[in-house]
């Protein structure tokens, strides 16, 4: 009869985590936008106590059912990590974070690809987004084999790194 669902509450665009002791005819909040910062997008309970929740950048958890939960949002800082898999053919995943610094903020985040001559061949990501760890995936079936750049621009801080494509 007990139970947990986590999301985001798009009004104020932060997680929220809602629990039921009636089978989910009625739920109510146990922790909302203002203590969360971040999306949710999963929530596990080994008992009726012990319990955690994830989402983007955040990591929660709570041992007494939910009444209370304690986290973190580890991000620190800028960082965009080093493409997976590398070399690849046709498909790469690329992480990025923006620091929970920024969590009542959107920034806009622009991530690029370049080849060897600095010709932008593709965008991957031109939008404002929230503080959190995200991905983005690359189908490079349409460009040829060689090195390939990718940078990410968020504010003053750009990075560029780069990734072999084998095909």
């Amino acid at each position: 009869m007990t139970g947990w669902a986590a999301g985001t509450d798009y009004s104020t665009e932060g997680g929220i985590i809602l629990k039921t002791t009636d089978g989910g005819i009625n739920w109510f909040a146990q922790a909302h936008p203002s203590t969360i910062g971040g999306d949710l997008y999963s929530i596990f309970f080994i008992s009726h106590n012990k319990g955690w929740a994830v989402g983007n950048g955040t990591i929660l958890s709570t041992s007494d059912g939910g009444d209370i939960y304690t986290g973190t949002s580890p991000i620190n800082e800028y960082s965009l990590s080093q493409n997976y898999p590398n070399p690849f053919n046709p498909v790469t995943n690329i992480k990025y974070a923006i620091p929970s610094e920024l969590k009542n903020e959107k920034v806009l985040v622009k991530l690029s690809i370049f080849d060897m001559l600095g010709s932008e061949v593709a965008v991957l990501v031109n939008e404002e987004k929230n503080f959190g760890t995200y991905d983005a995936v690359w189908n490079a079936s349409g460009v040829a084999s060689g090195i390939y750049y990718y940078r990410l621009a968020v504010g003053g801080f750009v990075q560029t790194r780069k990734m072999v494509l084998v095909k």
